[in-house]
């Protein structure tokens, strides 16, 4: 089959294009690497327009309806609904279902089913809880923003063949709407990329958190529990806290660290988490009930030591992985063979062609 994958969020298409390729199928990636991330592996950019300038970001969206790279597909994934400008955005999922088979959402990043989950109390914490004036304008009645909100849900609905969510939080805001659902896929990783070392601290055991939306990712809560490690544990850890840098660099950082936080506010765990499991990391994250379950993965299977935004709960978990020590190494082998087999790219990408072939004509 020739897909189509439009946009990125950190690394989602960039892994799942290298499991399409490996299955046999013609990919092209359109993305602009994710801003300052600088993701490699896109086929060429997608210019959407500057988004501090409406008029350039509209005009820009509106030249992509000449634009032959997106006709003539069996597929065509969205990595999120908002890739466009709400007042444009309909012309163009419009064009994309005219121009080619299915047209399928990644529910990734947010979106409009995310917040209201958020908004009607369904989540115990979530990425919100740090700024709630986020997705606040969700629950405005008569903006102009809110009428593009509504516009957002009636084109997911009318154009989109399926939403395929990442994450437990993305499947339950899509309950009450009329797309079809049906379960959460793993996020993919290109394992072959992820080097595989043995995880044997050396003199100090070295925890690494990546900075990346702050208060979303739970980073001040992170940093209190952190600053407690190393008061407590000065002799035995070397904490690095560091952020925005390209992936490349993001990748070498990674490979010196024993331990990786992720995230604290959320129920699940990303791609940063699952890219340092690969490497063979012993991984803070979000690691609920419910995601697991999604994935339809046992507790006792998944070896992320799972965080809350609780300062006093990720010392806790941190404070055990100190005076374990000598379980470090065991942990890295048990978290490089759970992304292999749950979030080996291949297998990922076998499962988006099930949902295509569901939707493919004759």
């Amino acid at each position: 089959m020739r897909i189509l994958l439009l946009g990125e969020f950190s690394g989602l298409y960039k892994n799942l294009k290298h499991g399409l390729i490996e299955l046999g199928h013609e990919v092209t990636l359109l993305a602009d690497g994710d801003g300052w991330k600088q993701i490699p592996g896109a086929d060429g950019p997608l210019k959407v327009g500057d988004r501090s300038r409406l008029i350039d970001k509209v005009g820009r969206n509106l030249s992509l309806l000449k634009d032959e790279r997106l006709i003539g597909y069996d597929a065509v994934f969205l990595v999120a609904y908002r890739i466009f400008n709400p007042f444009v955005a309909e012309h163009m999922v419009r064009f994309l279902r005219k121009n080619n088979g299915s047209v399928l959402l990644s529910a990734a990043g947010g979106g409009l089913a995310y917040d209201q989950a958020y908004l009607s109390g369904r989540f115990d914490y979530s990425p919100y809880d740090g700024n709630p004036c986020d997705c606040s304008y969700v629950a405005c009645g008569s903006s102009l923003r809110s009428k593009l909100i509504e516009r957002e849900r009636r084109v997911v609905e009318k154009y989109f063949c399926e939403v395929i969510p990442v994450m437990w939080e993305y499947q339950i805001g899509f309950d009450d709407w009329a797309v079809p659902h049906d379960s959460c896929i793993p996020l993919p990783v290109d394992v072959s990329e992820c080097d595989y070392v043995p995880n044997i601290p050396q003199d100090k055991i070295v925890i690494f958190h990546g900075i990346n939306r702050e208060e979303e990712k739970g980073t001040p809560i992170i940093r209190e529990a952190l600053a407690r490690i190393e008061r407590d544990y000065s002799n035995d850890v070397e904490v690095i806290i560091d952020g925005r840098m390209p992936y490349e660099k993001y990748l070498s950082v990674i490979q010196r660290a024993n331990v990786v936080i992720d995230q604290c506010r959320a129920y699940g765990y990303g791609l940063n988490a699952c890219v340092s499991m690969a490497q063979g990391k012993a991984v803070l994250s979000g690691a609920r009930d419910e995601t697991l379950e999604a994935f339809g993965i046992k507790r006792k299977d998944c070896p992320i030591l799972p965080i809350e935004p609780d300062s006093d709960q990720i010392c806790r978990q941190l404070k055990w992985v100190i005076e374990h020590r000598n379980q470090i190494p065991g942990i890295g082998i048990r978290s490089r063979a759970y992304i292999e087999k749950y979030h080996d790219s291949i297998k990922i990408a076998g499962q988006y062609v099930d949902v295509i072939k569901k939707h493919t004509k004759g």
